[in-house]
């Protein structure tokens, strides 16, 4: 990242941020370098039905309070997954940096998996396998380009509750694993500080 500040906090997670005092808004986001391709093979689709989950509820705070809290600061969230990385992230107005961090480090760490969202959510990633049939990014894996590696096999795919409820909690991924990245009006050491007090 061009004019990026990098510092790797004791526990090894890396802060990252990129200045930009001109904007009005900023992007905080919390980089989990594991993705389909850490899958075991028992265990595929599995990264993908984890970040879906991260937004159904944590200890503190309910799915509802999740958004709600978002939303009432103006706020919009999201994630996505991949072969590499799994990645969740903000886009607010910079006085609720504090809070974007916060909610980002609960859902991480503290997702509670409602078994029946477990079901609906697999609904909807039934629905996201279907849309995506015929697009070759998400068709190519299986072309035998990788056949003797993770890479060979699909981000989207379907399983069972039981296989969710045997996965690995998302806070079990060490501390090294996890780039987190803020981009906007803000001083590294303000973010840094807060991802020591939170992660």
């Amino acid at each position: 990242m061009n004019g990026a500040e990098v510092t790797t906090l004791p526990s090894g997670l890396r802060v990252a941020t990129r200045s930009m005092p001109h904007a009005r808004s900023l992007s905080v986001g919390l980089w989990v370098l594991a993705g389909a391709r850490d899958e075991c093979d028992n265990e595929t689709g599995i990264a993908h039905m984890l970040e879906h989950m991260a937004f159904k509820g944590t200890k503190s705070r309910s799915a509802r309070d999740i958004a709600t809290e978002v939303e009432n600061a103006g706020g919009y969230m999201n994630a996505h997954t991949s072969r590499e990385e799994t990645a969740y992230y903000l886009r607010l107005l910079p006085e609720y940096l504090d809070m974007g961090i916060d909610i980002l480090s609960d859902i991480l760490t503290n997702p509670t998996m409602p078994d029946d969202e477990i079901e609906r959510e697999r609904g909807v990633i039934i629905q996201e396998i279907g849309q995506s049939q015929g697009r070759f990014n998400n068709r190519r894996s299986g072309l035998g380009f990788f056949p003797k590696q993770r890479l060979r096999l699909r981000v989207l795919y379907n399983f069972s509750k039981a296989q969710v409820s045997a996965s690995k909690d998302p806070k079990s991924v060490p501390r090294d694993a996890v780039g987190p990245q803020t981009v906007g009006p803000r001083a590294h050491r303000q973010t840094q500080n807060r991802r020591r007090e939170t992660l």
